[in-house]
């Protein structure tokens, strides 16, 4: 017979029943909870390697690019030695990619470098031989030159305390040109004596010059012979010797002198001869200043020969061959190669000539300086009145000369 339940009985299953329903539920709720969770997970996983992939692709690490080891270990172990290999020069390439890289980053960094060119380099040059001569102008030059032109406006007086200064205006510039009867006279005769020396010593330098420049035995001892004076110039050496060979060669004051120079008197003969004509006297004074010519044509000689030896010579080989003579090969291309010499020669020789120990008007100069008058500033007045006119002289011949230079590079 069945069991009949109460009510209170069945009030107790429900309950039960509806517990165990509710665990269960509870139950796959959590589980569902737990999958979601660990897809989510991987889902997050998945778009964070993404990430890195993309990042990786568009601006690549080159830790990783210049270990290739690193590469390697991360990568899938290779089933092939091949594999491998290939593997590892990839990875050698990313590396030189990247050292590539970098050094072409440091050279765009990096300024371009300036090349000289040998122009430019001799322009350096010279410009720092300008600049010690301009330094020591500065230090010893400027102030006396400034000081004299100061004088030459004034009267100097001396005085216990020092030197006094009166302005005078132009009055010691026009005591020169129209009071002083010594100083023009003397300044013509200058004048004329440098235009003599400039074409005597300028064509007996070249002439010597191309003889030298021969080979021959003994040059080396001729060309020393020709600039020994140059060495041992000197003042009183040079008064000396210039006076003795003066009465030697004319037997003037009580000097023996030459035998045939005593007994002839070539330039007496030669000037009735042509009835006293101008070019005779110029060459028999050139003939009584030889021996001054050949004193002051050292340096001269020595520029000649630098300038023929800096002839190339296959210019005289082509002309050869083309049937030129010496003496046209000398006018048609010695002559023009050295035209930039002769202008420094005859710069030079303007120099010397006017500045030549024996100048009657440097000598005139310094004794109103330092004689009995003592006038510095009429002094003063002469020198720069003397530097002018050698300015004036420079700039003409060489405006003269420079016209038919021949230069290679233009």
């Amino acid at each position: 017979m069945e069991e009949k339940k109460t009510p209170n009985q069945d009030t107790a299953d429900a309950a039960v029943n509806a517990e165990t329903k509710q665990t269960k539920s509870s139950k796959d709720d959590q589980v569902k909870m737990a999958v979601k969770a660990q897809k989510e997970e991987k889902k997050s996983a998945k778009a964070k390697k993404a990430e890195k992939q993309a990042v990786e692709k568009v601006v690549p690490n080159t830790e990783k690019s210049v270990d290739p080891k690193a590469q390697v270990q991360k990568a899938v172990k290779p089933a092939d030695k091949k594999a491998a290999q290939a593997q590892k020069a990839q990875a050698k390439a990313a590396k030189k990619a990247v050292r590539a890289q970098k050094a072409a980053a440091k050279a765009a960094n990096r300024r371009p470098k300036k090349f000289r060119s040998l122009q430019k380099s001799q322009r350096v040059a010279g410009r720092c031989f300008v600049y010690v001569w301009f330094v020591g102008f500065l230090l010893f030059v400027a102030r006396p030159l400034v000081q004299s032109l100061q004088f030459s406006f004034s009267r100097v007086s001396t005085t216990r305390t020092g030197l006094e200064l009166q302005f005078l205006g132009w009055d010691n510039y026009q005591k020169a040109f129209v009071s002083d009867a010594e100083f023009i006279p003397l300044l013509i005769d200058t004048l004329s004596i440098m235009a003599m020396d400039i074409v005597m010593v300028v064509f007996f330098s070249l002439f010597i010059a191309v003889l030298l420049n021969r080979k021959f035995r003994g040059r080396g001892l001729v060309r020393a012979a020709f600039f020994l004076p140059v060495i041992i110039m000197s003042g009183a050496l040079m008064s000396v010797m210039s006076s003795d060979m003066s009465a030697q060669f004319s037997g003037a004051a009580g000097g023996s002198g030459m035998p045939l120079l005593r007994t002839v008197d070539f330039k007496t003969m030669l000037l009735q001869m042509t009835n006293y004509n101008p070019m005779v006297e110029y060459f028999t004074n050139a003939m009584d200043r030889i021996y001054d010519v050949i004193w002051k044509s050292g340096v001269q000689i020595l520029l000649f020969l630098s300038g023929l030896q800096s002839i190339s010579p296959s210019l005289y080989e082509s002309a050869s061959i083309e049937g030129c003579t010496a003496w046209e090969a000398f006018w048609k291309i010695t002559f023009p190669m050295i035209s930039p010499i002769i202008i420094v020669n005859v710069v030079y020789t303007v120099v010397d000539s006017f500045t030549d120990i024996n100048n009657k008007t440097l000598e005139y100069i310094q004794d109103t300086a330092f004689g009995t008058t003592l006038d510095y500033g009429y002094s003063s007045a002469l020198s720069w009145i003397y530097f002018a006119i050698i300015a004036v002289v420079l700039v003409i011949v060489v405006g003269l000369i420079s016209r038919k230079a021949f230069y290679m590079n233009d």
